[in-house]
């Protein structure tokens, strides 16, 4: 399983292990076999999106196959999508006239109880002005 060791002032230095005899695979002697990347399937709060190239290395030991992540990357405006908050802020701030809840929650790819709890609180804490009423925004 892949170490990352870190000591006071200094920077991280990637460490892969072989489960199978324990030995250290250092990436800049052995490189990887196969890299490739992972993207995180939900942005975090911040909407912001993490992938991470991941990559294959045979032990130069025991010859098992060993796979480690090499490195992750936060993503910034570039690939970042909104958060569901901000998506919802959206919806409600250009609404011009009554939606139902189920049509923003189509739009969001959420269930209706959320979304209703969601306008809810956006609207008990003063960030959206309008009222929900029989299953309707009203803007």
């Amino acid at each position: 399983m892949p170490r990352k060791k870190s000591g006071k002032g200094r920077s991280r230095k990637l460490q892969v292990i072989c489960k199978k005899c324990g030995t250290e695979i250092d990436p800049k002697v052995n490189p990887p076999n196969t890299t490739w990347t992972m993207t995180s399937p939900m942005p975090d709060k911040n909407g912001q999106i993490t992938l991470t190239i991941m990559g294959s290395f045979k032990c130069p030991n025991c010859g098992a196959s060993v796979k480690a992540s090499l490195q992750k990357i936060k993503g910034d405006d570039v690939f970042s999508g909104k958060s569901k908050k901000e998506q919802l802020l959206e919806i409600l701030q250009q609404a011009e006239s009554p939606k139902t809840v189920e049509e923003i929650a189509s739009q969001l790819g959420m269930s209706a109880p959320v979304v209703t709890k969601a306008i809810e609180k956006l609207i008990a804490n003063g960030q959206v002005k309008g009222r929900l009423s029989e299953g309707k925004y009203h803007p």
